[in-house]
């Protein structure tokens, strides 16, 4: 962490992605970095903001969102440690308007370290370490100001967006595949625990502005129901019944779109085994749309 500062231009307000070749993680930055901007463009009039990993990017439509003034800012990989850092250091300290946060519930996203993927898209992003020295409400026009003069190159994408959107192409949900190691994730994990203490934390925030929490779980393929997998990124499926019913015990709103697989979202609605693609956005928007409306 010695060389941070080389890779750092301190006059980089608003400048939330830098090309760097040692960042494994170029597309998650973008994405970061072009969410990021959009905030910052519409900070004062954003009523709700919905933040996940690329499963919950993909599903949200936010123009479609007539309840609230959404922003979708799912970012492809993002956990708990950067929804958390959003959250507190932007979304609840500058979006005045600011009334429900949408975060996804994805269980095995629950098991990261900050070393996973956070470390590395803050590290790779001039403007937020730029943010946590200098952003305060006397320098929050300026940094928006020049937030929104970088243009960020679309080409370093992870994904196969549908032109300049960040939905998916119908194909299918394909084969259930499993892409981590279920076994090493158990319920008494320490990283478990931590990463439910941030949600707690996070929650306690948005309570003491008045802003309502509700967790989303996207749809994955109903063939995971045939493995033990709860989905792509684990855990087992009797982890994750233990984690959403201890949620559902804290008192959090579950919006479960999955429902372990027993759900309406059919083939043509998804892009692969854990994405929708952009008909099966519609069809979350509108649903998320409908329980936003009973918040008003």
């Amino acid at each position: 962490a010695a060389d941070v500062a080389v890779l750092l231009d301190l006059d980089s307000a608003g400048m939330y992605f830098n090309y760097h070749p040692l960042n494994l993680l170029q597309g998650s930055s973008v994405e970061l970095a072009m969410k990021m901007q959009m905030f910052w463009k519409d900070y004062r009039n954003i009523e709700c903001v919905t933040l996940g990993s690329s499963m919950l990017l993909d599903a949200v439509i936010d123009t479609t969102i007539t309840s609230f003034r959404t922003l979708n800012m799912g970012v492809t990989l993002a956990d708990m440690y950067l929804f958390k850092y959003v959250v507190s250091r932007y979304i609840l300290r500058y979006a005045e308007k600011i009334k429900v946060l949408v975060i996804e519930l994805a269980p095995g996203l629950l098991f990261r370290q900050e070393t996973d993927f956070f470390y590395f898209v803050r590290l790779f992003s001039p403007g937020l370490i730029y943010d946590e020295l200098h952003l305060s409400h006397e320098t929050k026009d300026i940094v928006a100001t020049l937030s929104q003069e970088y243009s960020y190159p679309r080409d370093q994408f992870a994904q196969n967006y549908v032109e300049d959107t960040f939905l998916l192409p119908s194909m299918s949900w394909g084969d259930a595949y499993v892409g981590v190691d279920i076994s090493k994730m158990p319920y008494d994990s320490p990283e478990l625990e931590e990463n439910l203490e941030m949600l707690d934390s996070l929650r306690a925030e948005a309570e003491r502005r008045d802003v309502k929490l509700i967790l989303a779980i996207t749809p994955r393929n109903p063939d995971f129901a045939q493995t033990e997998s709860f989905g792509f990124f684990g855990p087992k499926r009797s982890v994750a019944k233990k984690i959403i019913a201890k949620l559902e015990k804290d008192g959090y709103y579950i919006f479960d779109e999955n429902k372990f697989g027993e759900h309406d979202y059919t083939s043509r609605m998804a892009y692969d085994s854990n994405h929708l693609s952009y008909l099966g956005a519609k069809q979350f928007s509108s649903r998320l749309d409908s329980l936003l409306k009973t918040l008003k």
